[in-house]
């Protein structure tokens, strides 16, 4: 299971134990019994970038897997400039063994304009396609997703209306449908 800190700017890796076993692990009450267990904390920021302050200056949101299961995806949001925002990327490591960690740090790639408050991995086998709502820029845009997890051309791209920094016109959500 995967948690997204905003504030802090983390990705949070737990062990569900009890999952695949219910029936074993069921109580009296017949409410299924969960222990839950921290396996890694990772910034979403960069490789030796600790948790940030809570200073609402870096800021975290959405989460998703490749439908492989290779690659995680999360998005960081830059309060302080009008540059672009990003999409952290990090290669997934279902089996990590002891002393090895489930999520590797790749890079970042642009999400071309301003607070990404959610993004969507298209839904065919491949996750093909990223498409990400930048909230302030007003924009919606479609990127092409490679082998490598990186995302590579822009292959749509639609305007919403001009910037809109007080956040109450621009997308918030996408989905594929």
């Amino acid at each position: 299971m995967y948690l997204v800190s905003e504030l802090d700017n983390t990705v949070r890796v737990f062990t569900l134990d009890g999952v695949s076993n219910l029936i074993d692990d069921t109580p009296a009450t017949g409410t299924p019994k969960l222990e839950i267990t921290l396996q890694q904390m990772i910034s979403t920021l960069g490789l030796g970038v600790n948790r940030t302050a809570s200073d609402n200056h870096h800021l975290a949101a959405e989460i998703a897997l490749s439908n492989d299961g290779k690659f995680a995806y999360v998005s960081n949001r830059d309060t302080t400039t009008y540059a672009t925002d990003t999409l952290a990327i990090f290669s997934v490591n279902p089996d990590p063994g002891i002393g090895h960690a489930h999520l590797t740090y790749l890079g970042q790639n642009a999400t071309y304009g301003k607070i990404p408050r959610h993004f969507s991995l298209s839904p065919d086998p491949q996750a093909q396609y990223a498409a990400v709502a930048n909230e302030i820029s007003q924009s919606l845009l479609i990127l092409e997703r490679g082998q490598s997890g990186f995302m590579g051309a822009v292959r749509g791209n639609l305007s919403l209306g001009s910037l809109d920094v007080t956040q109450n016109l621009g997308p918030t959500a996408v989905i594929w449908g």
